[in-house]
């Protein structure tokens, strides 16, 4: 709607141009006001996008970005279906309808840009601060697919922008520049959400992160034939295979939720995305299956600190999902769970013990219990590390940030984690940040 009250405008502004009434000066007044407007809603709805004008700011460079918004939003069907690798008969079909329509509002916009009536909205206006548009805040870590995608989203409007800002007339050749643009980005990034985010939240609907955990998986010190494990079950689900869900489990610490980043990480470019599921949320999932099924991706959906304590039932909806039956993952979605316990349901000695109690069917309760571990075909373990181990994870990363290792440093090491909450990775890598920080 924030789009379609400034062309509406604009129309009426072209009408009044073309027939040279006198309505066209308020109506130009108020074309000014809607594109101050459209500058502000632009803003407030995309806060971290990096568009930049590298002209003065005029309002007619924010028309240009209004047509360039344009473009895009009527790109979505065709997008849609470029981004699929396998095509159906029926899905070619209607791409060829939605280019031939996508072309058809492309030149007509060509040709708004160049309205005559125009030139007198060239000249830099002033405008407040809250309208101006800043690169987005995020670091740039190299292999943070976040700023990578959105980059390349960046990247095609400012080729589109160029192109209406440089073709003087609606031609087939700009045109035609346009759709190949937004068919290769469609290729290559996809389409949505996903095709600028690497990760997002559950909560009931779909929450794009804006600043996932940029670690990389070479980083990471020790549980190495662990890691390797996860990766060629993840590689294999990439390739279309049948994969295995996997339940990380293990001490506090111990790098299990940082690995499943970290694949991500590693292979976004393949259209790996993730979703962590809030644990509220946990039986709305077969609602986010239905979600994800059809969008060209393949994703992990993240179970982090997965556990139930007694008398709560999510953890039927979650068996149904692993269990292959009618509520059960697409093809494109694997399950990675992560649990500082081996049997995800709380146990109690009276399960085993009571021969007395009320539950006639003791066995059967206890194999309810651990039937939910069960249902992940692979359970990778992530124990707290030995000394030694954890002295070598020190130096590991002091390494990578240039520390000197000596008998001084180990001591002090050794210390921390006496001091802290004992070994672990976790610990580790406070430590270093620890010393940095004193340097």
């Amino acid at each position: 709607m924030y789009l379609d009250n400034v062309i509406e405008e604009f129309k009426r502004v072209n009408q009044a141009a073309d027939s040279e009434t006198a309505a066209i000066e308020p109506s130009r007044h108020l074309f000014a006001e809607q594109l101050l407007q459209f500058l502000l809603d632009d803003c407030e709805r995309y806060p971290d996008e990096d568009i930049r004008l590298d002209t003065p700011l005029s309002l007619r460079s924010i028309w240009e970005l209004v047509l360039v918004r344009k473009i895009i939003e009527e790109s979505e069907p065709a997008l849609r279906i470029w981004a699929k690798k396998m095509r159906s008969n029926k899905e070619v079909f209607f791409l060829k309808l939605y280019v031939d329509r996508l072309r058809s509002s492309i030149s007509i916009y060509l040709r708004w840009a160049n309205a005559s009536w125009l030139q007198a909205f060239s000249k830099p206006v002033a405008v407040e601060s809250q309208f101006t548009i800043e690169p987005f805040a995020v670091s740039d870590r190299e292999g943070n697919g976040t700023v990578q995608l959105r980059r390349r989203k960046s990247s095609l409007f400012h080729s589109i922008w160029e192109l209406i800002v440089f073709s003087e007339s609606a031609t087939a050749h700009s045109e035609q520049k346009i759709v190949e643009l937004l068919e290769g980005y469609a290729v290559e990034c996809g389409v949505g959400i996903f095709a600028e985010y690497i990760s997002a939240r559950w909560a009931g609907c779909i929450q794009p992160v804006g600043h996932p955990p940029g670690k990389q998986l070479e980083q990471f010190i020790g549980y190495i034939d662990i890691r390797e494990q996860l990766i060629v079950n993840t590689q294999t689900f990439l390739r279309g295979k049948p994969a295995l869900n996997v339940l990380l489990y293990g001490d506090r610490g111990t790098g299990k939720s940082s690995t499943v980043h970290a694949l991500v990480n590693r292979f976004w470019q393949q259209r790996l995305r993730l979703i962590e599921v809030d644990r509220a949320h946990y039986e709305t999932i077969p609602g986010l299956f239905a979600v994800v099924a059809n969008l060209p991706y393949s994703f992990i959906i993240l179970l982090d600190d997965l556990s139930f304590d007694e008398g709560e039932s999510e953890y039927k909806t979650l068996k149904a999902a692993l269990d292959g039956g009618a509520q059960s993952a697409p093809g494109n979605v694997v399950i990675y769970a992560t649990s500082n316990r081996r049997h995800l349901l709380q146990e109690s000695f009276s399960d085993k013990n009571d021969v007395h109690g009320d539950d006639i069917r003791r066995y059967d309760t206890i194999q309810e219990k651990m039937s939910l571990s069960d249902r992940f075909g692979l359970i990778l373990s992530f124990y707290s590390p030995s000394q030694t181990e954890y002295l070598d994870i020190v130096k590991g990363l002091a390494a990578q940030h240039q520390l000197e290792v000596n008998q001084q440093l180990i001591a002090r090491a050794l210390r921390f984690e006496r001091e802290h909450a004992g070994r672990s990775p976790r610990v580790a890598e406070q430590f270093v940040s620890w010393e940095l920080s004193q340097r």
